[in-house]
């Protein structure tokens, strides 16, 4: 090499170096990259996991002037008070009763005693345990019914009632009320009804297996705050399983979407009725807000947030018909910017491998 090629030679580095930037940059503003992203979406039903480290997590809190409350499943409640029942007289003697519902298919129910009274009966709290599954939550217009479904992890989870001092209907299936050593009530189809008084205001239930809980509201308006938000979360499913039970093959899913809007990279996209929505690995993390939307569309609205490399939106859950993504560099500039900064660079490396072919020949051969 002599003294003379050397500047052109250092000079077809430099320019080559520049290129690789170029090019880096370019590749920096087309790979997707994962992101942070927000929605608020309207639903028919939500089912998610509770992912929090914290235990004891308040979920619901004080819905009052409930018109009735059913819950199902395996629990253990205590009732202290005065008691009339026509089915079994032996009640109208104790002043506290345990009730045992031992299967998942016992079920007792609370509902207010009619009365020109305020309806007392409160839902105050409950409370999610770790990795607690919280399926079919859904609200019901027709029927004012809030419903869903627990699956513990490890833990009970804990609902707590206020009664108040009003007379209540109980009624209970499949149970055993160990006071009266009532075996034969846990298998048998017959339910019983007693009027109950309390004298003990405040009832704790704890709920150590699957759980159903139906609770039907007396009104809601604007100012119902009953979920607790910014709850962390994973396994967030909009969509339920339509089973036959006789081929898995003909099981069908529908989208529980009614309306939606998500915003990633200050782009959006937004959701339709019965559109699937497809978020990849990691997904939403978070509810921020949920609440009952009492007005059209009426359903659940819940706020969403997560992080993902793309999110895909469609009727059809194998092949989506409209997606949003965003590449690394959209974590610092705007869109606009970085398509700005693609076709600049795309200008420039074109340039600068035309001048790198061209010169090839002459500084190196």
């Amino acid at each position: 090499m002599t003294k003379k090629e050397l500047p052109g030679k250092l000079l077809y580095i430099f320019v080559f170096c520049i290129t690789v930037i170029f090019c880096g940059i370019s590749v920096a503003a087309i790979i997707p990259s994962y992101h942070s992203f927000e929605g608020n979406l309207v639903v028919e039903e939500l089912n998610f996991t509770y992912a929090g480290l914290q235990p004891n997590q308040l979920f619901l809190q004080k819905i009052r002037g409930i018109d009735k409350i059913l819950v199902e499943g395996e629990q253990f409640i205590t009732l202290n008070g005065t008691f009339e029942s026509q089915n079994n007289p032996k009640l109208n003697q104790l002043k506290s009763i345990t009730i045992e519902l031992p299967s998942d298919k016992s079920k007792w129910s609370i509902t207010p005693v009619q009365t020109s009274d305020i309806n007392q009966l409160t839902l105050e709290e409950l409370r999610l345990q770790n990795n607690t599954k919280v399926a079919h939550l859904s609200y019901y217009s027709f029927r004012n019914r809030l419903s869903l479904e627990l699956q513990p992890g490890i833990s009970p989870n804990d609902l707590n009632l206020y009664l108040g001092s009003q007379p209540l209907r109980v009624i209970v299936e499949g149970y055993r009320i160990l006071e009266l050593d009532t075996n034969d009530s846990v298998n048998s189809p017959n339910e019983l009804e007693f009027i109950f008084k309390p004298t003990q205001k405040r009832l704790k239930v704890d709920l150590p297996g699957k759980s159903n809980l139906y609770i039907v509201l007396s009104e809601i308006d604007d100012s119902s705050q009953w979920f607790r938000g910014g709850l962390k979360v994973k396994d967030v499913l909009f969509y339920r399983l339509d089973k036959t039970g006789v081929n898995i093959k003909d099981n069908l899913y529908h989208s529980t979407i009614i309306e939606g809007v998500l915003t990633m990279a200050e782009r959006e996209l937004s959701v339709k009725k019965n559109q699937f929505l497809i978020i990849g690995k990691f997904g939403i993390n978070s509810l921020q807000y949920l609440l009952i939307n009492h007005q059209k569309p009426e359903g659940l609205e819940v706020g969403v947030a997560g992080k993902s490399k793309k999110i895909q939106v469609g009727l059809d859950y194998k092949s989506p018909a409209k997606s949003i993504q965003a590449s690394f560099l959209n974590e610092f500039l705007p869109q606009d910017i970085t398509i700005a900064i693609l076709a600049f660079c795309a200008a420039v490396v074109s340039y600068l491998l035309f001048w790198l072919i061209d010169n090839y020949t002459k500084l190196f051969t």
